[in-house]
């Protein structure tokens, strides 16, 4: 067993998490600057990125289906819609929230559908076409099954992150031989 190949996958794993959470550390630049300054292969970067980042979309996933049974939350959930309902109270959404709403809904409808939910958050892991973390909120509304989020998000991911290592590689070796 090679122990750099090991270390690579786990800090890039380590690196994927963190990212998937704090949308600030992207993935995508990490392995744009594992691969050009040549530290890591391409395949255990890609792989561990895709891995940790569907770990953390899975744990967020299950925080925001479960997490409102908390009583803190429901507290604090029943305060906020209070005041939304004191500030709404007579008034009538302009022509850009409803179209928000309307798209909202309409997508909320079409990531809950049992065929096009899956290609959506494939999409949406593969290409980042709609973004994942708008993605990542919607999905906990819908039906979705965990194990079906959980295999698309890794091959999608998956797909994305050897293809932006790959990529890279090549332009590195390309560009300095």
């Amino acid at each position: 067993m090679n122990w750099r190949l090991v270390t690579e996958f786990f800090a890039s794993l380590g690196y994927g998490v963190l990212s998937s959470i704090v949308p600030v550390f992207n993935s995508e630049v990490y392995l744009l600057a594992t691969q050009a300054l040549g530290v890591t292969a391409e395949v255990t970067a890609a792989i561990g990125a895709a891995v940790g980042q569907t770990i953390g979309k899975v744990v967020l996933l299950f925080v925001l289906r479960h997490g409102t049974k908390l009583p803190f939350l429901q507290r604090q959930l029943e305060r906020s819609r209070e005041r939304a309902a004191r500030k709404a109270h007579g008034k009538h959404p302009g022509r850009i929230r409803l179209a928000y709403q309307r798209w909202s809904n309409r997508l909320l409808e079409l990531i809950g559908h049992s065929r096009w939910g899956p290609l959506i958050v494939f999409l949406s892991s593969a290409t980042g076409l709609p973004p994942l973390l708008a993605v990542q909120f919607i999905v906990p509304a819908t039906k979705m099954p965990t194990w079906v989020y959980t295999v698309t998000v890794l091959v999608g991911r998956s797909v994305l992150f050897l293809a932006i290592a790959f990529g890279a590689s090549a332009i590195v070796a390309h560009l300095w031989p």
